[in-house]
């Protein structure tokens, strides 16, 4: 009901908990994918880093798991990921 309802927009804290934690989660799994492939500066490590992550993606579409899927390819898109060119 919070969900269909948008009742995470309410500015009452105390509303839509759980979609908000499930929100709050997802946002900091990509920052952290995010901040891995970003952290390596060899960029043949960064190469690596990359690759692993969209084994991982792969793997988490093979056993069903589209939350974890979507986290990756959330930080795959981001703007500091597209920035690089190598």
């Amino acid at each position: 009901r919070d969900f269909l309802g948008a009742a995470w927009t309410d500015k009452n804290p105390n509303v839509a908990v759980s979609v908000k934690a499930i929100t709050k989660q997802f946002n900091r799994m990509s920052c952290w994918v995010t901040s891995q492939i970003l952290s390596e500066e060899d960029l043949p490590r960064r190469a690596r880093v990359i690759a692993f992550f969209i084994q991982t993606a792969e793997e988490c579409l093979q056993i069903n798991n589209f939350n974890g899927l979507m986290q990756i390819i959330g930080a795959l898109s981001k703007t500091e990921i597209h920035r690089l060119k190598n």
